[in-house]
């Protein structure tokens, strides 16, 4: 049985759909496309404006130009937090979102950076992932101030920049420098609509070397074909990706 400020929230969110789609369109218009990582600021500041509208604590992160040239990037990065205090200690949460999106590619039927609704369902690059997620965080949290619900620990919304080239300079930096508190973390990344992964995909950089032993031309078995040695790597490789496909 729900409360009657849980049946508030509900109804806040049921009500702010229209809202809910024009934010997403509205984000999905700023072209933050990565690589290179364009219009980070732009993106930045609209998200800073909507946290505030919403009530919450915001702060906007400039990484430090001595970060972007560790990982030869130029163009600046943002990482954009708002906070909604708890009033009794309780744990803290936080939810997550990256701004950034891959290039549109080709094969389009409409502009990808104006976003139209048809059948139901916003169609542009980023609505699903993940622009359309951090809209919502942004609509929850406003439902919770509506509804005059007070929190038992912090809630930290975070939205960050450069997942899609490994995350270094958005979540990394956020937990490598520890500007972050948090007991757990939600990730809203497109899954599947009605269930929760308990998981996350990351990446793991290898840098391999396989050594041969010089031969004559005329007696390749006496030596050692390094070539050779990593082509049973490579396909080694393939057959560990079609082992993961089944999970």
């Amino acid at each position: 049985m729900l409360s009657q400020k849980e049946l508030k929230v509900l109804n806040y969110v049921e009500s702010s759909r229209g809202e809910l789609v024009e934010r997403v369109k509205e984000f999905v218009k700023i072209p933050t496309v990565n690589p290179p990582g364009e219009h980070y600021e732009e993106m930045a500041e609209v998200l800073a404006r909507r946290l505030d509208e919403a009530g919450l604590e915001v702060k906007v992160i400039s990484v430090p130009r001595e970060e972007l040239s560790r990982y030869s990037l130029e163009l600046p990065r943002y990482v954009v937090v708002g906070v909604l205090r708890g009033k009794e200690g309780g744990r803290k949460l936080v939810l997550n979102g990256h701004y950034d999106v891959v290039p549109a590619g080709h094969g389009w039927s409409t502009d990808p950076f104006q976003p139209i609704v048809r059948d139901g369902r916003i169609y542009g690059r980023g609505s699903a992932d993940m622009k359309g997620a951090i809209a919502s965080m942004i609509t929850a949290v406003k439902a919770i101030k509506v509804s005059n619900i007070v929190l038992k620990g912090d809630l930290y919304l975070t939205f960050v920049p450069d997942e899609e080239i490994g995350g270094h300079l958005g979540s990394g930096y956020l937990v490598k420098n520890k500007l972050i508190p948090g007991d757990a973390c939600i990730i809203g990344e497109p899954t599947n609509a009605y269930s929760l992964v308990t998981a996350q995909k990351g990446a793991l950089w290898l840098e391999l070397v396989t050594h041969g032993k010089a031969a004559h031309g005329s007696m390749p078995h006496l030596g050692i074909n390094a070539v050779e040695k990593m082509a049973m790597v490579i396909v080694a490789f393939e057959k560990l990706k079609n082992e993961f496909a089944k999970y």
